[in-house]
């Protein structure tokens, strides 16, 4: 059980892991907080001044180089890194749900009642979706 008071607040590793797994509704819900918890993450990083973060930044290398494998160089992630910064990196998504463009129903497979998303707009029919993105991305 994920519990945390009301209003603004820094999380630790422990937190923020304990409120990206946290599941006390639907999965949609779950998936829009760790997405939330990215935006912040990447947010933060990029907020990072060399000249008076440098600690900061030489502490998210180190938890990086144990806790992250690559084949990428210190160059080709600073590169990367800038790229990001520098073209103001934006991760667009949309989540499909059943608030949105997906109907939830129930039905029977076999013996088993299963939970079952499609979209709203009827079965097999994505034109709904398919305008919506086309005018967003």
């Amino acid at each position: 059980v994920f519990e945390a008071q009301k209003g603004f607040r820094y999380f630790n590793g422990d937190e923020v892991l304990a409120l990206a797994r946290y599941r006390p509704d639907s999965d949609f819900a779950r998936i829009k907080r760790q997405q939330m918890i990215v935006e912040a993450l990447k947010k933060k990083i990029f907020g990072l001044n060399p000249l008076f973060d440098l600690n900061t930044i030489i502490n998210l290398l180190g938890e990086l180089k144990t806790n992250l494998k690559t084949d990428l160089g210190m160059q080709e992630i600073k590169d990367l890194y800038s790229f990001g910064k520098e073209n103001h990196v934006n991760s667009n998504y949309v989540i499909l749900s059943d608030e949105n463009f997906l109907k939830a129903d129930s039905m029977e497979i076999g013996e088993m009642q299963v939970y079952v998303l499609y979209p709203r707009a009827g079965l097999e029919n994505y034109s709904e979706i398919q305008s919506y993105l086309r005018e967003k991305f």
